[in-house]
């Protein structure tokens, strides 16, 4: 007896798009629906590139011919549309035939939300072809409804970007952590430079003259400087203790130099306000990302240097989900304001819906392609 053919996931993807991205969209649509066949197109060329993920094709040019021999190539079962430029004939011919049409935005839905006075007008007839149109802000949202696309037909769900895993945490040691600071204040100096030890202990010096209890818990960038750092400190007369040493902090302890790899998870998830390391002086060579730290519940402080994740910061800017400071005054005025639970809530909120766009984006796509498929377990093994 013939196995009947597996169904088609079609995914047209804009030129530039990010690997991982499309990586994590499939695995999310196979973790749906494992048995499946995932089919990856682009407008110019076929996203050979992507091979090793998915069946690759060539776009068919916007005439009937073409197109027809298209769809019944492939027979797809739902196309996700994460492309800005739309093919009218195609999907105007793919609606025709019942595929069923979601268009996401990656990035780049602003060109097919844009138009001239006749847009505006009567709306972009492209559109109306599919069931579901997401966005990912206000802003597009209302464009789309102005360009024809039916409320109930429209979803906010964030941008479709790689899904940052959460940093990973030994969960004694946090529970350890947790109880043994969980009467103090605490901030975190996130793998800062040696040349910025200097700003961030003058900073918490002049908070603590009226947060006694306040502790800061520093994480070199490069652990080949801490003892540096830690000379530092002794010549400075401050009340510190070690990591590496195995030495944790007292309730007299004003700073706890973490010198330890491959922690970053468990200070995130214990310190409830971060400054960004290397974001004020000195190189940049691994400066944080700072979603790794909002997905995990910090508020994020951070200097003008933010040349490695600038979009990331950009996005935190936009939405009021970051206090940016560029001199050890200004640091410790922001962690003294945002040392208050209400004062930092609201930002911490903020921060962690920006943090986790991509996730809700490609569980959206996941949920639109199940709408259409038989669901099944994944195989074991």
């Amino acid at each position: 007896m013939a196995h009947p053919l597996p169904k088609v996931v079609w995914l047209h993807l804009p030129d530039r798009i990010d690997a991982a991205v499309v990586s994590q969209v499939c695995d999310a649509i196979f973790d749906r629906a494992p048995s499946v066949e995932i089919l990856l197109t682009q407008t110019h060329a076929a996203p050979v590139a992507l091979g090793h993920l998915a069946q690759t094709a060539a776009l068919p040019d916007e005439s009937a011919e073409p197109i027809a021999a298209f769809l019944k190539k492939w027979s797809p079962a739902v196309c996700i549309w994460l492309d800005g430029a739309l093919r009218p004939l195609l999907l105007r011919n793919c609606a025709t035939k019942g595929v069923p049409l979601h268009l996401v935005d990656s990035g780049s839905i602003s060109v097919a939300l844009k138009g001239g006075l006749i847009q505006r007008l009567v709306g972009n007839p492209a559109l109306r072809n599919f069931l579901s149109v997401a966005v990912s802000e206000p802003g597009q949202a209302k464009a789309a409804l102005r360009s024809g696309v039916a409320k109930d037909r429209l979803h906010q769900v964030g941008m479709l970007e790689p899904a940052r895993k959460c940093l990973p945490v030994n969960s004694g040691e946090r529970n350890h952590f947790a109880d043994l600071l969980s009467t103090r204040p605490i901030w975190l100096a996130a793998q800062i430079n040696l040349d910025e030890m200097q700003s961030v202990s003058a900073a918490h010096a002049q908070v603590l003259r009226r947060a006694h209890r306040l502790i800061l818990i520093v994480v070199p960038a490069n652990l080949d400087d801490s003892d540096a750092m830690a000379t530092f400190l002794s010549e400075q007369d401050a009340n510190f203790c070690r990591r590496s040493l195995g030495e944790e902090p007292s309730s007299e302890t004003h700073i706890y130099l973490a010198d330890t790899q491959e922690e970053l998870g468990l200070w995130f998830r214990i310190s409830p306000l971060t400054f960004i390391g290397q974001t004020l002086a000195g190189p940049q060579d691994n400066s944080p990302h700072p979603f790794d730290a909002t997905a995990l519940g910090s508020a994020v402080i951070h200097g003008p240097q933010i040349s490695t994740h600038p979009l990331a910061y950009a996005r935190l800017t936009a939405s009021g989900a970051s206090r940016m400071v560029s001199h050890s005054g200004e640091l410790a005025y922001a962690v003294e304001t945002l040392m208050a639970p209400d004062a930092a809530a609201e930002m911490v909120h903020r921060a962690w819906q920006v943090s986790t766009t991509a996730a809700q984006a490609i569980s959206h796509i996941s949920d639109m392609v199940a709408q259409h498929l038989p669901i099944t377990e994944r195989p074991a093994g």
